[in-house]
């Protein structure tokens, strides 16, 4: 699974990797960037921390899921419709109405 790292406040826009206890502080991510879930461990009345990888390299660590925010879908796009003339509009005869008394 993939997610995008979200700080909320605390860091300047950083948020901490932990040891899979999430006591020993790894390293940091910042805000915005992309990881691959790799797995997740529960936690007794604490929420489960996840360990993550990030995308482009770099320190691999755990950390919560207030921090974690699923990656969009990738929106699609319309299939690409054949260029076609335009078409002479056909009209219909005209008739001659007369009026009955």
């Amino acid at each position: 699974m993939r997610a995008i790292v979200r700080s909320h406040g605390e860091g300047l826009g950083r948020v901490s990797l932990t040891d899979e206890d999430g006591t020993a502080s790894l390293g940091t991510l910042a805000d915005g960037v992309e990881v691959e879930v790799t797995a997740w461990r529960p936690r007794r009345g604490m929420g489960a921390l996840y360990r993550v990888r990030p995308s482009r390299g770099g320190t691999e660590g755990w950390m919560g899921t207030s921090n974690l925010e699923a990656v969009p879908p990738p929106r699609e796009r319309p299939a690409p419709q054949p260029a076609t003339a335009p078409r002479a509009k056909a009209s219909a005869p005209k008739t001659k109405r007369t009026r009955t008394r």
